[in-house]
Parts: C-alpha cells; structure tokens; sequence
C-alpha cells in the first residue's frame, strides 16, 4: 500500500513540475478577460512603430554597472518630454486587434514603460513612483478603457 502511495504522490509530483495542473493553477484568480482583449490577428505580421520611444530610451537610459538600467530624470529637456508624450499620442491611432499577441504584448509593455515614465517626469522630483496615482484614458479599438499606473 506504502509502494502505491509513492507512486501516486510521484505521479502528482511529476504533473506539477511538467505543468499539467501545478498549484499556480489551483489557486489562482480566474481568468475574466473582457472579450475586446482577446481579439488579435494570430496571421498577423504587421509590427507597431516604437521608435519614438526607443529615441527616448537611447538619449536617456543610463546602464550602471552594466547592469543596472535607470531614467537620468533629472536632465531630460523639453524635446524628450514631447517624444515621450508624441508616442503616447500615437499609440492610440493603433487598431490592437489588428496584430498578433506577441506583438499586442510588446506593444501593451511599451506603452505602459512610457507611461510610467511620463508620469515620474511630470512629478520629478519625487521620493517614490508610489506617492504618484493616476490614470490614463485609452480610447482606441479598447473604448474607453484606463491605463493607470
């Protein structure tokens, strides 16, 4: 009986790690996605346009130690204040549905990177993002929907 038990826990074990059916799955929220986030072109091989922000990025990323990445917020002008805001602008001239999930990935990871930004700069100096709330009204193929930060 010892021997059958064993097996069966081994068995459990071996589903779990494999990822059929491992704890995350047992005790995580349901997924209620509304239906307009999951409408994508999965033939789709359009790309979005994130030069705008990657332009950004390349002036003001600084990497430390080759490995630690920040915003140098402190000596960000005007122009790259209005490239940031430019990108936001233009991504919502972006039909989402139109593309395929990973690039619907990217482009929702851009946007929200570009958001935060945007909003620490529009509060430089601060202690904390966290001191910060607020919200920003998506109105593409996602009708008004929020992004908040």
């Amino acid at each position: 009986m010892q021997k059958i038990s064993h097996i069966i826990f081994a068995c459990i074990i071996l589903l779990t790690v494999s990822g059929f059916g491992g704890t995350d799955r047992l005790f995580a929220a349901k997924k209620d996605l509304w239906e307009k986030w999951t409408q994508n072109d999965p033939e789709s091989i359009k790309t979005i346009n994130h030069s705008l922000w990657h332009n950004f990025l390349d002036k003001h990323l600084v990497i430390e130690d080759g490995k630690v990445a920040r915003i140098d917020y402190e000596n960000i002008p005007l122009s790259s204040r209005a490239l940031i805001a430019q990108y936001i602008q233009s991504a919502f001239s972006v039909q989402i549905s139109a593309y395929n999930k990973p690039e619907q990935f990217a482009y929702w990871v851009n946007l929200y990177n570009a958001y935060t930004v945007k909003i620490i700069i529009d509060h430089y100096p601060i202690d904390s993002i966290k001191d910060i709330s607020t919200c920003l009204l998506y109105t593409s193929d996602a009708a008004d929907d929020l992004l908040c930060v």
